[in-house]
Parts: structure tokens; C-alpha cells; sequence
């Protein structure tokens, strides 16, 4: 579903971390808007997200998000939560994977639906100057009630100070396509 691939992007957003040259930070909060294009075979809608990360090593890090998500007739929650990898391919390049369960829960006129599943990404950032970075991943998630599969998503941050970032992106997959946005707060 490409609603989860946008939040697996938020989330991913999370895991990139911030774009500091040869500082990446993996310990923020943030907050985030999606607008979500549902290809014609559902309306177009808007998913809302706040998330977290927190480093636990120089590799290793935890994270995890809650998504409210509106898509016509269709509203849904999306929680999830799991784990991250990140190494430095060089003092400006970054490889980071992340694997979560995800947990949905559907509303719908015909009824809910709810489900238990699992997301897992890899890609890349990479800091083009000390305040602005560039990143993509490849998101598999594997979560009813929609189709599950492989999403490709692209993104841009600008550091406004240290701390303080705003982000902006596309995220793409067989199901749906969408924009997002994010503001973020680096905690160190």
C-alpha cells in the first residue's frame, strides 16, 4: 500500500537522520504531512505522521512513528516501531536500513480491518554542504488491507541551524504516488 510506503518513507526520514557533513544525527523528533494521489482507484487523500529515533551505538539506533491517514472514505492508524543500521560510506555518504513491525488499523464503510506487519528499507544520504542533504530508499512492506510490495522514494533536507530541518519529497509504488513534507529537531 502505498500510504505505508509514504509512511515507510517518514519513517525512513527518521532514520536518515540529519544532514550534518560527516555528522549525521540518528536522535530527533519530527513531524510530517503526506498528500497522497490514489492512482484513480481511490480518492486522493492526506496522511498526518510524528516519529522519533534515538541512537542507542555509533551503529545501531531504535525507531518508530504514528500515522493518521485519510483517504476518502477510508481512515486509518498506523503504528510502528523497530530498529535501525547505519555505517558511513565516507565522511558525506551514509548507508542506513531499518527493519519494524507495523501495525494497521483500517475504517472503512464496509467495515474495519487491522493487521500486523512488517517494513524494511535501504538507502542512502548523502550531505551535498553542511546544511542541505539528499536521500532515497527502497522501502518492501508487507501489511493488508492493501497490496504489499516495493517502493522507491526521494527526498531533500535544508538546515535551517543545528538543530531545526525542514524536509520534502516523493514517494512512488505500484498502489499509490504522494508528496511529502517534515520539520524535524535534532536532540544532540
Amino acid at each position: 500500500m502505498n500510504t505505508f510506503r509514504i509512511l515507510s518513507l517518514a519513517a525512513l526520514m527518521a532514520a536518515a537522520g540529519a544532514a550534518q557533513a560527516g555528522a549525521f544525527s540518528y536522535n530527533y523528533i519530527e513531524g510530517g504531512f503526506g498528500e497522497i494521489d490514489g492512482d484513480g482507484w481511490v480518492d486522493d487523500g492526506d496522511a498526518i505522521y510524528f516519529g522519533g529515533a534515538m541512537e542507542l551505538d555509533k551503529q545501531f539506533g531504535l525507531l518508530g512513528s504514528l500515522g493518521l491517514i485519510d483517504i476518502g472514505q477510508f481512515d486509518g492508524t498506523v503504528l510502528r516501531g523497530g530498529g535501525l543500521f547505519h555505517t558511513p560510506i565516507n565522511k558525506d555518504l551514509d548507508f542506513v536500513g531499518t527493519l519494524e513491525l507495523v501495525y494497521s488499523d483500517w475504517d472503512t464503510p464496509f467495515g474495519g480491518d487491522d493487521d500486523l506487519g512488517f517494513a524494511a528499507s535501504g538507502g542512502v544520504r548523502y550531505a551535498v554542504q553542511d546544511n542541505f542533504q539528499i536521500e532515497g530508499k527502497l522501502t518492501v512492506v508487507e501489511v493488508d488491507p492493501f497490496d504489499d510490495g516495493l517502493g522507491l522514494s526521494v527526498g531533500a533536507r535544508y538546515y535551517m541551524n543545528k538543530q531545526l530541518s525542514a524536509a520534502a519529497g516523493i514517494a512512488n509504488d505500484a498502489e499509490f504516488d504522494g508528496l511529502w513534507i517534515n520539520l524535524r529537531y535534532d536532540l544532540k
